[in-house]
């Protein structure tokens, strides 16, 4: 795996270093000091003392008996989003050895097999220097934080993240870490599970707004989705939102402005003994998990509640049913969507093409809002300023068909020193940056308060032969919400033809980084669009194209039957002096429909336009018939419209050949579209 330093620090050379002076790591860019712990301007400050883990307990370990949600207790810091998230991760091994990397060598004994006097014997090696590595996915990359083991300890117990075993830390140091990334302890007291979720992984993270009232159909969709994200090893985390911003404890034992892991899904099926006592054939049921290692639900369904003695040991124990006090908790999907407000689903797509499981085609690419191309929003004129990405889908295998697209934008941060100064980006301390002498500088002292833009996604359906940037705007196809947050998500289903896809910021002059990758379950090319016109490949011409051109190809009826079984599979051939463009064709029809639009520019307003209708075959294509037109005059915004019947390439029509219907608009402007 590849990787950056964060703060330029290397693992290893700074381990080594411990081994030669005999020494423990002390970091000095995240020191054992209150600026570690709080924000400059913090009020909430305690008596705090700084000890190794060497110095809480005996026998430390980074694991103990390895890994489960236990292992995550949140603590005094109200960071119970990224305590969910961590939980989560916690039971999915692959997953954490990302963001753990060398678990074994990073142990504070390292222990090996060795054959002494024809013996089997274990020798321990002690790898302890004080110092851990972490990596956590940001902008497109793996980061990897340098931590010291130096815990925040009061009254000689952690005050943040623990373990429920006393001698176990690796959620605690992994705290730390992201901690560093982030500035100071106190700058995870809010945060998105979300965000902590792509963090971990790499993943995209999908959340789902869970209505107030929600349909039985509804409801079992919701709950299909959660199963079959389930089996894709996705991470999932749940949260119940306070319109106060506050935490509340419920009569039923769920805690407002809170965010809960999901640990399991099931759907118990209930034979017909049962189904006579719950009045349905099967119960949808999630498991969940406080944070806090305590305070569950009390409902039904609850830790020894009385539903649970009519369902058979069996059923049970398939479930993994046990009843302590440990905040977790099993609750019915109807019960469920009544307290909670959104589900945050983090899914790594599988890449790789040599495994039978779904495969999808990564797309990625990082990129910059700068004073020429932060364009804002739609409800803005400036809005075609932002960058914008071509998407070419393309017959699949001679068939038509349909594409799965998924799409995440995230946006790099920056960290202000007043709540309100989100004026210039500021650098994160321990960020990296280049001196004028080539040196690594590293900045110091943490921020107040974490930044982010509104942004979104925008999707435009475009020509089917678009080559150049959209100059002017049009209806979306599809347009996430915006929302002050780090990332944003959008999944849909792209039939063939042309897209651009934008990503923007909600107002213009927002400047930034952002970084964009899409995943699509097939093929499909994706282009940054760049020229406005083709001025620069005409340069054989005398004179420069003036006018735009563009043609709604609409439809054809009445065609000739082409093959013995069925009708045709007609497609156009569209020429505007040397351009020419051709259409998707249509399966097994005399009277297709395409709907699409086609993009020409040309200097010469006396150029005639072109469309040939053929019929696809394997070997050898048909013509079935053409229409030739000259360019119309100036025209409204309408266009001219045309319904015409094909004719043969000298002009006859010995049989009714069919009629095809366009609309032909000229523009002044080659930017005009």
């Amino acid at each position: 795996m590849t990787f950056t330093r964060f703060g330029g620090q290397d693992y290893n050379a700074l381990k080594k270093q411990t081994r030669q002076t005999n020494t423990l790591f002390e970091d000095p860019t995240f020191g054992a000091v209150e600026s570690s712990l709080y924000p400059c301007a913090s009020n909430e400050k305690r008596d705090v003392v700084w000890k190794r883990p060497g110095e809480i307990t005996d026998n430390p370990r980074l694991f103990v008996d390895g890994t489960d949600s236990d292992d995550v207790i949140q603590g005094c810091l109200g960071n119970c989003w990224f305590a969910a998230a961590l939980a989560t991760l916690a039971k999915n091994k692959k997953l954490l050895d990302l963001v753990i990397p060398n678990i074994k060598h990073q142990e504070w004994v390292h222990s090996t097999e060795a054959t002494v006097d024809g013996e089997s014997k274990i020798q321990v090696t002690p790898r302890y220097g004080g110092i851990f590595k972490f990596r956590f996915w940001r902008m497109g990359g793996w980061i990897e934080v340098i931590v010291d083991d130096r815990l925040p300890v009061v009254d000689g117990k952690l005050i943040y993240i623990h373990s429920r075993e006393e001698n176990e830390f690796w959620s605690a140091l992994v705290e730390k870490a992201y901690a560093k990334l982030n500035s100071c302890y106190e700058s995870l007291r809010t945060g998105s599970p979300g965000e902590a979720l792509v963090d971990f992984t790499g993943g995209i993270n999908e959340t789902i707004k869970l209505p107030d009232s929600i349909s039985p159909k509804e409801l079992d969709i919701i709950f299909q989705k959660l199963i079959d994200v389930q089996k894709n090893h996705a991470l999932i985390v749940a949260s119940i939102h306070d319109p106060d911003g506050e935490q509340k404890t419920l009569p039923q034992g769920l805690v407002t402005g809170h965010t809960y892991s999901l640990t399991n899904i099931h759907d118990m099926r209930l034979n017909r003994g049962l189904f006579a006592i719950f009045k349905r054939e099967r119960m949808a049921m999630i498991r969940l998990r406080n944070p806090w290692g305590e305070l569950e639900w009390t409902g039904p369904w609850s830790d020894g509640s009385e539903e649970w003695t009519k369902i058979p040991e069996t059923e049970k124990n398939d479930m993994g049913l046990v009843f302590t006090d440990d905040g977790e908790f099993w609750m019915e999907m109807t019960d469920f969507v009544q307290f909670f407000s959104s589900i945050d689903i983090c899914e790594v797509f599988n890449t790789n093409i040599f495994n039978f499981s779904k495969t999808w085609v990564e797309f990625s690419t990082a990129g910059q809002w700068n004073q020429r191309s932060a364009g804002g929003g739609m409800a803005h004129d400036s809005f075609v300023t932002n960058p914008q990405y071509l998407i070419s889908i393309k017959h699949n295998k001679g068939r038509e068909g349909n594409v799965d697209f998924v799409c995440h934008l995230t946006q790099q941060p920056w960290l202000t020193k007043e709540p309100d100064d989100i004026a210039s980006p500021a650098r994160a301390p321990g960020e990296s940056v280049e001196a004028s002498e080539g040196t690594q500088l590293i900045v110091q002292g943490p921020a107040q308060k974490i930044s982010h833009y509104p942004i979104g996604i925008t999707l435009i359906r475009a020509e089917h032969n678009r080559e150049y940037r959209m100059h002017k705007k049009r209806e979306p196809i599809e347009t996430t919400v915006y929302f002050n947050s780090r990332d944003t998500f959008t999944k849909v289903t792209l039939h063939e033809g042309k897209y651009i896809m934008i990503p923007n910021t909600s107002e213009p002059g927002q400047t930034g980084d952002y970084f964009l990758r899409s995943f699509s379950d097939r093929k499909i090319v994706i282009t940054e669009l760049v020229r406005h016109h083709p001025i620069g490949i005409w340069y054989k011409c005398i004179s420069q194209p003036q006018f735009t051109v563009l043609v709604d190809l609409e439809k054809a009826e009445g065609l000739l039957k082409q093959d013995q079984i069925g009708g045709a599979d007609p497609y156009c051939i569209l020429t505007l002096g040397k351009q020419k463009s051709r259409s998707h064709f249509i399966n097994d029809t005399v009277d297709p429909q395409w709907n699409s639009q086609f993009i020409f520019y040309t200097a010469n307003r006396g150029d005639n336009l072109r469309i040939r209708v053929w019929n696809k075959n394997v070997l050898k294509d048909d013509f079935m018939g053409q229409i030739i037109i000259a360019l119309p005059g100036p025209q409204d915004a309408d266009g001219r419209r045309y319904c015409r019947e094909l004719v043969m390439k000298d002009g006859s029509h010995p049989q009714n050949m069919g009629t095809l219907s366009f609309v032909v608009r000229v523009y002044n402007d080659v930017r005009e579209l």
